[in-house]
């Protein structure tokens, strides 16, 4: 039989790359768990590892046996959960997002949380998707907030990745160019771009998702932009725009509450939308205190209209 404690190891390996990294994350030495990998392999009753210049890399037969231990282990932690989780949920949902699901899902759960006297704590860490994706691959957190983009989609609903909100992508735009081009209104096209070849851009720089999004629409109508400026802000964005830096795009609940100088149509055609969603590890959705926030998250979003 297969023990739980080896393939464990053997999931990090193929997570981290090298026996030493294995060693730093578990404390295990390297002969230590060189020997672990190849009791798992008399186990498994195939090669799991093979050299690969001076380390090793996983065989195919070892990548499969990962993906089988990410269920087994899940479902492992799962089991034990659900052993501890009787009565109302307890514990610690350690939770990774990007700044505006912070701002508007996470502060106000914590919230709720205090308010109602639950026996869950959240805790909070600031992560674009990348970021998230490898913090929750790495077991830093038990619940991941990600985005994508319709027009260049990254993500998708299945059992360990919820799709909880979908919000509109707004054009943002200094108010003069806008009245001056037609497009102080409430929707805009792909088509209405078109005047705007030769402005510049400001997008954010936190990752590259604003950049391939503005990209792909300007696409759309014909040209490439000139992405000039990129800020970690959507106020200082706002600004910028207004005081004729750039262009810029913003999800709903990204625009700043004040900002003046600027207007933000909605992009219609084709519809752009960001998608919000919740990543979990394998085997543990069913755990309580991560069901409650899961659920708790999803009727934000339906409060906030995000659907």
């Amino acid at each position: 039989m297969l023990d739980p404690r080896r393939l464990s190891l053997l999931r990090e390996l193929s997570r981290r790359g090298t026996m030493q990294a294995v060693g730093s994350a578990t404390g295990y030495t390297t002969s230590g768990i060189s020997h672990q990998i190849g009791v798992l392999e008399r186990e498994a009753g195939t090669k799991l590892i093979e050299p690969d210049g001076r380390g090793v890399r996983l065989t195919p037969a070892g990548r499969r046996l990962v993906e089988h231990a990410e269920v087994i282990l899940g479902d492992l932690a799962a089991a034990e959960a659900d052993l501890h989780g009787t009565g109302q949920p307890s514990g610690t949902v350690r939770i990774t997002g990007f700044t505006s699901s912070i701002t508007f899902l996470l502060v106000p759960l914590i919230e709720e949380l205090q308010r109602k006297r639950t026996q869950v704590e959240v805790l909070i860490s600031e992560g674009e998707p990348p970021e998230s994706v490898g913090r929750l691959r790495d077991d830093e957190v038990e619940l991941a907030l990600v985005y994508d983009y319709t027009l260049n989609p990254r993500f998708r609903s299945q059992q360990n990745s919820l799709l909880i909100g979908t919000e509109p992508v707004h054009l943002v735009l200094p108010v003069d160019l806008a009245d001056r081009l037609g497009l102080n209104r409430p929707t805009i096209t792909a088509d209405d771009l078109v005047p705007l070849a030769d402005e510049n851009w400001v997008t954010s720089s936190r990752s590259t998702d604003d950049d391939e999004l503005v990209s792909r629409l300007c696409g759309i109508a014909g040209f490439a932009p000139r992405i000039r400026h990129r800020v970690d802000s959507s106020s200082v964005i706002a600004r910028m725009v207004a005081d004729g830096f750039g262009l810029s795009v913003m999800p709903r609940i990204a625009r700043p509450p004040r900002s003046s100088g600027v207007v933000y149509p909605e992009i219609v055609a084709p519809e752009v939308r960001r998608r919000i969603f919740a990543l979990t590890r394998p085997g543990t959705i069913n755990w309580p205190p991560l069901e409650l926030v899961r659920s708790r998250l999803e009727a934000r979003c339906r409060a906030l209209g995000l659907t």
